[in-house]
């Protein structure tokens, strides 16, 4: 189908972006880092093993080392989403409320079917259709 397809395209283009970045990193080519990895997923340890990571390190290592390489001596980790205070994190979570209260006031019975269109207008990367909807309840 032609979905399918477009899907398998997609996979396709991020798989050959993957393989590009490796390989000019790695300095190797394309071909011998599609023969080590085949589309696999690694452990640490066998990506050390079979070259394809210099070392084992968490998120920190991982700063220090970048840091490192850019030549700073000083500089500062922040991490988002920033912790809201309890006030705001009142108010914010009031808003979506106030928000699914005016909007089944508005809409009445038919609340449901524009929540799910917004919901796929505001979604972003790739989608799929499908002939039939999924309902959890």
């Amino acid at each position: 189908r032609e979905e399918e397809q477009i899907m398998q395209l997609e996979v396709n283009r991020i798989y050959d972006t993957f393989l590009r970045r490796v390989a000019d990193g790695r300095s190797l080519t394309t071909e011998q880092v599609d023969s080590i990895g085949q589309g696999r997923v690694w452990s640490g340890a066998q990506a050390l093993q079979i070259g394809l990571v210099d070392r084992l390190g968490g998120l920190e290592d991982a700063i220090a080392a970048a840091a490192q390489k850019a030549d700073l001596e000083e500089y500062r980790i922040v991490r988002y989403p920033a912790i809201k205070q309890p006030f705001e994190s009142l108010l914010s979570s009031g808003k979506d409320q106030i928000q699914s209260w005016y909007g089944r006031a508005q809409f009445g019975p038919f609340y449901d079917q524009y929540h799910r269109i917004k919901s796929l207008v505001d979604q972003r990367g790739v989608l799929a259709l499908m002939p039939y909807a999924i309902e959890v309840y």
